[in-house]
C-alpha cells in the first residue's frame, strides 16, 4: 500500500530524521522544510516544491523527483540508491559530499548549483550541461 498526500503544506515544517516509506507526495509545497538525516524509501516527490528544503545527511533508496523545484536546498552528504531526478530544478542547490556517480541529470536545470567537483564524477549530463560545467571545474574551452 503506499499512501498519497496531494496538494499538502508542510512549508517551514521541522521534520528531522524523518523515516517515510511508500509514499507519494503530488503538488506538495515543501518550501524551506527541514528533513535532515531523514531516511527516505520508496518515495515519489511529483511535481513537488521543495525550494529552500534542508535535507543534508538523508538517505534515499527509490526515490523519485519528478518536476520538482530543488532550487536553493541543502542536499549535502546524501546517500543515495536507485534515486532519479527528472525534469527537476536544482539550480543554487547544494550537494557538497554527495557522489552523482551514475545520476541522469539531462533533464534537469543546473545552473549555480554546488558540489565539490569530485563528487561530480560519473554524473549524466547533456553537452550543454557540460559546457556549463567545465567553468565550475576550471576547464577554459577555446
Amino acid at each position: 500500500v503506499v499512501s498519497l498526500l496531494e496538494n499538502c503544506s508542510f512549508s517551514a515544517c521541522r521534520l528531522q530524521d524523518l523515516a517515510a516509506c511508500r509514499v507519494t507526495l503530488r503538488g506538495c509545497k515543501l518550501m524551506g522544510v527541514g528533513m535532515a538525516h531523514s531516511l527516505l524509501r520508496d518515495v515519489s516527490f511529483l511535481g513537488c516544491n521543495l525550494r529552500y528544503a534542508a535535507m543534508g545527511g538523508s538517505r534515499l533508496r527509490a526515490v523519485l523527483f519528478d518536476g520538482c523545484s530543488l532550487q536553493e536546498s541543502d542536499c549535502s552528504e546524501w546517500r543515495w540508491k536507485e534515486t532519479v531526478f527528472s525534469d527537476c530544478d536544482l539550480r543554487k542547490s547544494q550537494l557538497l559530499h554527495t557522489s552523482l556517480n551514475g545520476m541522469d541529470l539531462r533533464s534537469c536545470e543546473l545552473d549555480g548549483f554546488r558540489l565539490a567537483p569530485q563528487d561530480l564524477k560519473g554524473a549524466i549530463v547533456t553537452p550543454e550541461q557540460a559546457m556549463m560545467l567545465a567553468g565550475f571545474l576550471g576547464v577554459v574551452i577555446r
